[in-house]
C-alpha cells in the first residue's frame, strides 16, 4: 500500500489515540499493548453508545449513525471470529472521528468487503481500516513485538487482530519507514508469515530490517542524501542483500529513488 495524504488523518486520528491509550496505563511494555482492553475508554471518550444485535443479513458487520439521540455504533452479534469483531468496532470508531458529517446524513452500514484490506474500497472504508488497524497495532508495539521475536500468530493472539490485517500494517511499515514498494514488502512478510518460532523470527528478514533501526525516527528516513543517511540506506541494502531481497527489489516497477545513493 502507498501512503498519500488522503491516508494521514486517519494516521494522526489513530496516534492521537494511542498515546492517550497509553498514557493511561504508561509503565505497561509495549509489547504487552493490546487496545481491545481501552477501545472502550475511547468510545467512552467520544460519548458514543455501543450495542450489538444478530442482523439478519450476515454481510453487514456495523453500522454507525449519529441522530436526535445521540452517537451509536451497532455490531453483529452474528461476528462469530472476536479479531474480526475487534476490527469492526475499531473501524466503527474510525467513522466517528473523521466522518461524522456522513453520520449525521443518515449513518454507515459497513459490509464484509469494506473490511478488506484493499485500497479499491470505497474512500471512507479504506480511511477506517487504516485507523483501526492503527489504533489495535500501532508502529511502536509492532516493531517491539518484532524484535522480541513474535511471530505473526503470537502477534494476532496479543493484539486480538486478523493475520491480514496485520499483513497489511506491516506492508504500511515498511513503506512508510524504508520506503519499500508494496510488491517487495510481500516478498518480506510472505517469508515472515511462515515463521512458527522465534528462533525463525529471529533469523527473517523483517526482524534484521526492524533491529537494524531501532529506535525508529524521522531523522533516518529523510531523503536527502547526508553521509549519514547514505550510510543507512546501505546498512538496509546489507540486509536485503544478505535475505536475498535487493535484487528482488531492484527489479520492482516501483523502486524507490531514495534507494538509489551512487
Amino acid at each position: 500500500m502507498e501512503s498519500n495524504e488522503f491516508f494521514k488523518e486517519p494516521r494522526i486520528k489513530a496516534y492521537l489515540a494511542e498515546r492517550s491509550v497509553k498514557a493511561t496505563f504508561p509503565n505497561r511494555d509495549l509489547v504487552e499493548y493490546n487496545a481491545n482492553l481501552w477501545l472502550r475508554k475511547i468510545i467512552e471518550e467520544l460519548d458514543v453508545e455501543l450495542m450489538s444485535s444478530p442482523f439478519k443479513n450476515k454481510n453487514i458487520l456495523g453500522h454507525s449513525m449519529i441522530d436526535e439521540l445521540g452517537a451509536s455504533i451497532m455490531i453483529n452479534d452474528n461476528i462469530g471470529d472476536v479479531n474480526r469483531k475487534n476490527f469492526t468496532i475499531a473501524h466503527e470508531v474510525g467513522h466517528h472521528i473523521m466522518h461524522r458529517s456522513t453520520l449525521k446524513l443518515g449513518g454507515l452500514y459497513d459490509l464484509e468487503g469494506d473490511l478488506d484490506n484493499d485500497l479499491n474500497l470505497r474512500p471512507l472504508e479504506a480511511q477506517a481500516n487504516v485507523y483501526a488497524a492503527s489504533v489495535l497495532l500501532p508502529y511502536d508495539v509492532l516493531e517491539a513485538q518484532i524484535v522480541t521475536d513474535y511471530t505473526i500468530y503470537d502477534i494476532r493472539r496479543s493484539s486480538g487482530i486478523s493475520v491480514d490485517a496485520i499483513r497489511y500494517r506491516v506492508i504500511d511499515f515498511l513503506y512508510f519507514y524504508f520506503h519499500i514498494d508494496t510488491a517487495s514488502a510481500l516478498l518480506i512478510i510472505e517469508e515472515y508469515k511462515n515463521c512458527h518460532s522465534k528462533s525463525q523470527v529471529h533469523n527473517s528478514t523483517l526482524r534484521d530490517l526492524i533491529y537494524s533501526s531501532t529506535p525508529i525516527t524521522k531523522k533516518f528516513y529523510t531523503t536527502s542524501k547526508s553521509n549519514d543517511s547514505i550510510e543507512r540506506i546501505n546498512t538496509l541494502k546489507t540486509i536485503l542483500k544478505k535475505h536475498q531481497i535487493y535484487d528482488l527489489l531492484q527489479d520492482s516497477e516501483k523502486k524507490k529513488a531514495f534507494w538509489s545513493t551512487n
